[in-house]
């Protein structure tokens, strides 16, 4: 397994991917008088940072498309999934939450899933 050392590729991941649905998801830390890890954001707006990194874990802001079917929304979220984790010096094989979103589940869950479900490598579902 990866190490948790400083300044060793990440080893820890969580996301939100929605397809068709706005949402809001937030993490937060509680300040305390105990010395803090430090919170390392990247990508950073006034509203948002599409990177978080807190104590060898990451979190992605949501991630959405609007453009084509189903299928074709969930490979455009994963593509820009794996890019935030490249970035952030992860993969989608340390991934230890993920939430998805479908405006209708029923329609779409099992064109999503078979998507999700190449994505993934095996072992790390």
């Amino acid at each position: 397994p990866p190490s948790a050392q400083p300044n060793e590729a990440l080893a820890n991941a969580t996301s939100e991917f929605k397809c068709g649905v706005t949402s809001l998801r937030a993490a937060c830390v509680r300040h305390t008088s105990r010395t803090m890890s430090a919170i390392v954001r990247q990508e950073t707006t006034a509203r948002m940072s599409k990177i978080v990194e807190h104590n060898g874990t990451v979190y992605l802001c949501g991630q959405t498309c609007d453009d084509g079917d189903v299928t074709q929304q969930t490979k455009t979220v994963l593509s820009k999934v794996d890019a935030l984790l490249a970035q952030a010096g992860s993969d989608k094989d340390h991934v230890l939450s993920a939430t998805i979103y479908l405006k209708d589940i029923k329609a779409h869950f099992a064109a999503m899933n078979a998507v999700w479900e190449a994505w993934l490598n095996e072992g790390h579902a």
